[in-house]
């Protein structure tokens, strides 16, 4: 249990750096874009500017190219300081021809007839501006290798220290959540002492009354018999109580059971022959469908256990006449038990709430029906001992089906 708290703090806390980082990053890394796309911008206006010239007169326009083209978007003058592919120039300046007259149609190019955008010419993408000149248009392309460049040599900055930093920080967190974790365990471990040496204590004085209660009812005289047996009964009662409080505490403080193959139809089986003519006496009617084998690993006693609260709880909440269904199936692997009985059924923001300890959904159903309410906390808390699990479901009002569920072989 506590392991698994610690986990939760340690993935809490490390979701919430995570996202911390990803907004950080992800903050820098568009701000940089932002940014290397506004220098282009104002490159290319420079060079825009600037009349041609055989050489380059800044290292930023060494990767650009230079178009003028007629009104019709035939390429009169090409200056390239790189090698290109003029077929693919000639394809890159009619596209951009027809994004520039669509914008103008739209009426969204850029102030002073000026068109920003992006274009690729083979596997290189090039920022470009076009302005519209009396018997044309003039183009100037900037190759965006250097700012891809920059920009992924950025983005490996980002995740080579977010890794690392993540790393440190998920051992960090570990050490905190383990320390976090040691005070809660430390006085839950004390209360499930308390309550372990509290139920050995108890048991003893207990087999005593029960004793000499038996010992006063055979001796003494009718009046007194019905006293004696209603102390029985509370008796009884407690006893019961002070057992399932001691397992709950096992359940606590023992670690995981030994677990063995053995078939679940097998032991369901032998548990049947107590409550068969039970079922029988009270009017209600039991049926029991199951595969041939149906093998699982567990601890036969525990999960006999299991099935005892089971069987119990739907022969308490199923009325005279009812049918209670068990079935035995194996899928995905694992090994499935249902037990779904007609009656009241249980609300659906209840069924979670069953399982907890000491909780009944009617408490003016307590004396009826008999126990405390620890039955399914301590049929859950074997369950999950297991690497299984126990779920409830129901619609109420018709049936409740409990389900479990047990690794299979």
């Amino acid at each position: 249990m506590f392991r698994k708290l610690k986990w939760r703090f340690v993935v809490l806390i490390m979701s919430m750096l995570i996202l911390v980082f990803v907004g950080i990053f992800g903050a820098i890394y568009g701000l940089t874009a932002n940014s290397m796309n506004k220098q282009s911008q104002f490159t290319l206006e420079k060079i825009m500017r600037a009349p041609p010239r055989p050489v380059p007169d800044s290292r930023d326009a060494f990767g650009s190219l230079i178009v003028e083209t007629d009104s019709q978007g035939k390429i009169l003058l090409l200056m390239s300081y790189l090698e290109v592919d003029e077929q693919a120039v000639e394809a890159a300046v009619t596209k951009i021809l027809s994004k520039a007259s669509a914008g103008t149609e739209a009426g969204t190019v850029a102030e002073a007839d000026r068109d920003f955008g992006r274009v690729k010419i083979g596997e290189t993408s090039y920022d470009y501006l076009v302005s519209e000149l009396p018997d044309g248009y003039k183009m100037v392309l900037l190759d965006r290798t250097p700012v891809h460049a920059s920009l992924n040599d950025l983005l490996m900055v980002f995740i080579w220290v977010g890794v690392g930093s993540l790393l440190v920080l998920f051992g960090v967190s570990v050490f905190f959540a383990n320390r976090a974790v040691r005070p809660i365990q430390a006085a839950f471990e004390k209360q499930q002492q308390f309550l372990a040496d509290a139920s050995h204590e108890l048991r003893t004085p207990l087999t005593v009354i029960q004793t000499q209660l038996a010992l006063l009812g055979s001796l003494g005289d009718p009046q007194e018999a019905k006293w004696i047996e209603g102390i029985k009964t509370e008796t009884t009662n407690m006893a019961g109580l002070v057992t399932d409080m001691l397992d709950l505490a096992k359940l606590d403080h023992v670690a995981e059971p030994v677990r063995v193959e053995a078939s679940l139809r097998a032991l369901l089986e032998k548990c049947l022959l107590s409550y068969e003519a039970i079922f029988f006496e009270r009017g209600i009617e039991l049926s029991v469908s199951s595969e041939e084998e149906v093998m699982a690993r567990m601890d036969p006693e525990g999960i006999r256990r299991v099935l005892v609260i089971l069987l119990d709880n739907a022969l308490k909440y199923t009325p005279s006449g009812g049918h209670v269904e068990i079935r035995v199936s194996r899928e995905k692997h694992k090994a499935w038990l249902r037990v779904r009985n007609t009656g009241e059924g249980i609300p659906e923001d209840r069924l979670e709430a069953i399982f907890d300890r000491f909780v009944r959904l009617d408490a003016s159903r307590t004396k009826a029906t008999g126990g405390y309410g620890l039955g399914l906390a301590i049929a859950r808390g074997i369950a999950e001992q297991h690497g299984g699990r126990l779920t409830a479901s129901s619609h109420p009002g018709e049936w409740t089906e409990m389900t479990l569920v047990l690794p299979g072989v």
